[in-house]
């Protein structure tokens, strides 16, 4: 089933770039605070030093990193740390419990379904 990371990613990253509400949403979720500018491009399979991010933004001179996982428990921590100098610009997120996954901005999908929830009145207002 690693096929539907692939696509669950490509999904979230058209939603993003359609909707300047839900990318808000979606990139608040990881690093409330600390996004200046949301008007990057959220670019799907970036690749640098052989590694590849699932969805790679920039706001203001900071560059931010989210891996997606579904299924998978390689984290890619290591690889990720030596690229992005400061740890707090990279997300995480999971189908599967995320406790000691070492990632400060670690979450589940059901965390983002929970977050959502919360949330739905902007929600309904990206119908609008």
């Amino acid at each position: 089933f690693y096929g539907g990371e692939n696509k669950l990613s490509d999904v979230i990253a058209s939603a993003c770039n359609i909707s300047a509400k839900f990318k808000k949403l979606f990139l608040d979720f990881f690093f409330s605070g600390s996004i200046s500018d949301y008007s990057s491009e959220i670019k799907r399979e970036v690749s640098v030093e052989n590694v590849r991010f699932d969805w790679y933004f920039s706001s203001g001179n900071n560059e931010y990193i989210i891996e997606n996982k579904i299924f998978d428990t390689n984290d890619h921590y290591n690889e990720y740390t030596k690229l992005i100098i400061d740890e707090k610009r990279i997300g995480f997120i999971a189908n599967y419990d995320v406790t000691n996954i070492k990632y400060t901005n670690k979450h589940t999908w059901e965390d983002f379904y929970s977050y959502l929830t919360n949330k739905k009145s902007k929600c309904l207002n990206l119908l609008k």
